[in-house]
């Protein structure tokens, strides 16, 4: 959640009827419902996060636990609380897709490492095979949905495949 802290002349350049009344620091909307939270309600929303507890949250916010359960049954909160934590998601995603060249070299490593234990050889081997199987798994079954799709718009059924493996 980005928060702008706003100078004297945006203050001044201002409405009156616009200026904040209790807080000089104001959300910055990120969400495609335009839904803004308040200072606190941000600072919960991080405090949500990075502790996973409502109890741990509210007390690093240095609120009370019924009124966080409040702000979590509120919509808009809620609409909040899941961008951001898909944000999270996915940056760890692609922090994982960017790490995982380096962990199937290491797999690799392992399983021709004549030296290294024989389970631990074998369990390479294991998750290598187990996680191409996966892949080619998945980039059919994106095919298949692709096609499924593509038929719904109104196409025809293409010829099917004969390099599958099934």
């Amino acid at each position: 959640m980005a928060y702008r802290q706003y100078s004297d002349a945006d203050k001044a350049a201002a409405p009156a009827s616009k200026s904040p009344d209790n807080s000089q620091i104001q959300p910055i909307s990120t969400m495609k419902d335009q839904s803004e939270l308040t200072t606190r309600q941000g600072k919960a929303l991080i405090a949500l996060l990075e502790t996973g507890s409502v109890r741990r949250a509210a007390k690093a916010c240095g609120m009370g636990e019924t009124s966080l359960y409040r702000w979590m049954s509120d919509p808009h909160f809620q609409a909040a609380f899941r961008a951001a934590r898909r944000q999270v998601v996915e940056a760890t995603l692609s922090q994982l897709q960017t790490d995982s060249q380096r962990a199937a070299e290491i797999l690799l490593e392992i399983a021709g490492d004549a030296n290294a234990a024989p389970a631990a050889r074998v369990s390479a081997c294991r998750t290598i095979i187990s996680q191409a199987v996966d892949a080619v798994a998945l980039v059919d079954l994106h095919e298949r949905v692709d096609e499924l799709e593509r038929i719904a718009k109104g196409g025809t059924a293409r010829a099917a495949r004969t390099d599958r493996i099934n």
